[in-house]
C-alpha cells in the first residue's frame, strides 16, 4: 500500500508536510523555491515511497499485500418463456434481454421445407440396390418436425438413434461403411452440434446441410 496522494489536498496542507521533510534532508531552502511545481513534484515523490516495509522487502515465501481480484459474475440465464428467445438476461430483470438467440427466418423456414420434400422424394427414387438405407431416410424425416419446433433435446436423443441405426448398417455391409461413416462424422454430428446450443437459424441451416448431402449418402 502506498502513502497518500498528497497533491489531492490543497497545497495549504501539502507545504507543511513537504518542508518537514526536506528539513531533515537538509537545510531549509529559500521561499522562492517553494512554488506550486516544486510542491506537487515532491508530494508525488513522497507518495511514490512505501508506506511500510513489508511491501518492498518481503521474505521468502512470504505473500505480498495485494488486494483480491474482482469478481466478474457468471451470466444470468433466464428461465420460463424468456429461455426460448433469449442466452442472457440483466441482473434481476429477467424482462431485459442481452444476448438473444438466433431464432429461424423465413428464409430459413422456406428452405427448411423445401430440403424436407428433396429428402422425401428420395424413397421413391431409391431402388432394390439402396433398399437398406430407406429406414435412414426415413429416420432422418422424424428429425424435420424437431428442428421447426425447437424440440432440441428430442433432436438430440433422435439423432443419437439414427447414428446406432448407421453403425448396424456398416457393420452388415463393407460396401456402405465409408458413405455411412463420412455422413455420420459431417453432417449429422454437425447437426447435433447445433442443436445442443438451443438457436433456431443455425440449427435449420445445419439440417438444410444434412439434407444436401442424403443425395450422396442414398446414391453414393
Amino acid at each position: 500500500m502506498l502513502a497518500p496522494c498528497f497533491f489531492l489536498l490543497p497545497q495549504a496542507a501539502i507545504l507543511p508536510q513537504v518542508r518537514s521533510w526536506h528539513t531533515l534532508q537538509g537545510p531549509t531552502l529559500p521561499p522562492a523555491a517553494w512554488s506550486r511545481r516544486f510542491v506537487l513534484g515532491s508530494a508525488l515523490g513522497f507518495a511514490a515511497l512505501p508506506a511500510s516495509p513489508d511491501a518492498a522487502h518481503a521474505e521468502y515465501g512470504q505473500a505480498a499485500n495485494q488486494r483480491p481480484p474482482a469478481l466478474i459474475p457468471s451470466p444470468f440465464v433466464p428461465t420460463g418463456e424468456m429461455a426460448k428467445t433469449c442466452n442472457v438476461v440483466a441482473l434481476g430483470r429477467e424482462d431485459v434481454c442481452l444476448e438473444p438467440k438466433l431464432l429461424m427466418s423465413a428464409y430459413d423456414k422456406l428452405l427448411l421445407e423445401k430440403a424436407k420434400a428433396s429428402t422425401a422424394a428420395l424413397i421413391e427414387e431409391g431402388n432394390a440396390e439402396e433398399a437398406k438405407l430407406l429406414p435412414v431416410v426415413r429416420e432422418v424425416l422424424e428429425l424435420y418436425p424437431l428442428v421447426e419446433s425447437g424440440a432440441y433435446t428430442a433432436l438430440t436423443t433422435r439423432i443419437d438413434n439414427l447414428s446406432s441405426m448407421l453403425a448396424e448398417i456398416a457393420n452388415s455391409d463393407e460396401r456402405l461403411k465409408s458413405r455411412l461413416d463420412a455422413f455420420k462424422k459431417g453432417p449429422l454430428a454437425g447437426l447435433k452440434a447445433a442443436g445442443k446450443k438451443g438457436e433456431a437459424s443455425p440449427t435449420a441451416k445445419a439440417m438444410i446441410k444434412l439434407s444436401d448431402s442424403m443425395y450422396a449418402l442414398v446414391f453414393g
